[in-house]
């Protein structure tokens, strides 16, 4: 009887001073896709503050590298900034949001989306040749994408590859290769007849309307795609 007060005792404090020490299930941190899930929806309810100080909690657990977020790779260490960029181009915070983005693809220089928010910042910001820079680096970092489609999921296949090159031919409409971006949404056009809506971003291209387009919608690039796609149907 002894012995087990003791033991108790003895975990208690240990618990109490480093509670670090002992992995315990109940406390195990909040799986990173809820938070960016819950600062989403707090962004999207213009609680701007609140969101930032959630996404906070990410971009340190993953600067720390601890328990399982060691074993995160660079996409997913680059994500927090990238979604902090997100919410401060929301917020209008465009000085900070390039900040955020760039974080991002200095962890992962891969991260087209967050080369594409920069360049959306950029546009906001007056400043067109960078945004230039920013699209380039998105470009080449979506076509790298397409290189390694066999990484992704099969079910999943079909729709990212879409995805990835309709990305590719509206970043080359933004940077005025029109007669290629049309071509590649034509053959986008042939091999997803389903799944593409390539009439529209071909009339906008046509009538150099694309960029003027994505910037009424207030959201940073890579959402820009859905918010357009709602106004169509």
């Amino acid at each position: 009887m002894v012995q087990k007060i003791i033991t108790i005792w003895f975990l208690f404090v240990i618990l109490t001073l480093c509670p670090s020490c002992i992995e315990r299930p109940w406390n195990k941190p909040k799986p990173l896709g809820k938070i960016y899930a819950r600062a989403g929806k707090l962004a999207a309810d213009e609680k701007y503050d609140e969101a930032l100080e959630l996404i906070e909690q990410a971009t340190k657990r993953v600067i720390a590298k601890k328990g399982d977020d060691a074993k995160l790779s660079t996409f997913e260490r680059a994500m927090p900034f990238y979604v902090k960029g997100n919410i401060l181009f929301s917020a209008k915070r465009f000085d900070e949001s390039i900040k955020a983005y760039d974080q991002a693809t200095q962890i992962d220089s891969g991260y087209a989306e967050a080369w594409l928010g920069g360049a959306f910042v950029c546009y906001q910001l007056k400043l067109e040749n960078k945004a230039i820079g920013y699209l380039e680096n998105a470009k080449l970092a979506f076509e790298e994408r397409l290189e390694n489609v066999q990484m992704w999921e099969v079910d999943v296949q079909i729709t990212k590859t879409y995805e990835t090159k309709l990305h590719v031919a509206i970043i080359s409409g933004l940077l005025g290769y029109k007669d290629a971006a049309i071509s590649q949404l034509k053959m986008i056009q042939a091999v997803h007849p389903t799944l593409a809506e390539t009439d529209f971003w071909i009339d906008l291209i046509q009538k150099d309307k694309l960029r003027d387009k994505l910037l009424t919608l207030d959201v940073p690039m890579s959402q820009k795609k859905d918010q357009i796609q709602k106004q169509i149907k």
